[in-house]
């Protein structure tokens, strides 16, 4: 559902990885050990509330049904290795969004390491890993989704988000701000982006916490 607020409603297709155990200062080497599976999210955002003077991440990016979760939660032994998996977009059957997370800046184990030198992650918390090129925002001229368009989204070995007969879950979840200091699409290789806003991609600037109980969402 579009919210009112809002006349530039966007999409973003990303790996969301759930965490399994408590997590606190995880070294790099031991943090794939703390995650539960992965799941695929999409990272709803209404670009003029995220960007405007008086709006900021967390208006653009905390609507009621801001980001849908599903289809299903896979477990690690299914995925052992995140590093090579397929995202694809469709808005209306167009082809938006293709891009392999191994062209991610920083992988699933950088993320978590970093993220629990300051914070305690607990079970059921969510990561928003980012998303690569294909947003709306990032389209010349630029494109927003308009009331009865229809998003499909895959990722291999989980599946489609948005397949019809399908029921999407809807939760709000404080979205990842990304190292950059933009929004998760600032997690993907520069070189891939089409987006002309500066972003600064090589400094961590700030985070804030994707939180959400997914075992009592999927």
């Amino acid at each position: 559902m579009r919210p009112p607020t809002t006349e530039q409603l966007d999409y973003e297709i990303e790996l969301a990885v759930v965490i399994g155990k408590q997590a606190k200062a995880v070294p790099r080497e031991d943090a794939m050990g703390y995650v539960l599976g992965y799941t695929i999210m999409n990272d709803v955002s209404a670009r003029d509330l995220q960007l405007g003077k008086d709006g900021g991440i967390i208006l653009g990016k905390n609507f009621d049904t801001s980001a849908p979760l599903g289809p299903v939660l896979v477990l690690t032994d299914e995925i052992p290795d995140p590093t090579h998996l397929q995202l694809r977009t469709w808005v209306n059957g167009e082809l938006r969004q293709n891009g392999n997370t191994h062209t991610l800046i920083f992988d699933v184990p950088a993320i978590i390491a970093f993220l629990t030198q300051q914070l305690t992650l607990e079970p059921g918390d969510v990561i928003a890993t980012g998303t690569p090129a294909g947003v709306g925002l990032g389209m010349k001229p630029q494109v927003w989704l308009q009331p009865g368009d229809t998003i499909k989204m895959e990722i291999d070995g989980i599946g489609v988000l948005g397949e019809p007969g399908r029921r999407l879950t809807s939760v709000q979840v404080p979205a990842l701000v990304s190292p950059g200091g933009g929004f998760g699409i600032d997690l993907w290789n520069p070189s891939a982006m089409q987006l002309e806003i500066p972003i600064i991609w090589s400094t961590i600037v700030h985070w804030a916490r994707s939180y959400t109980r997914a075992s009592s969402r999927i």
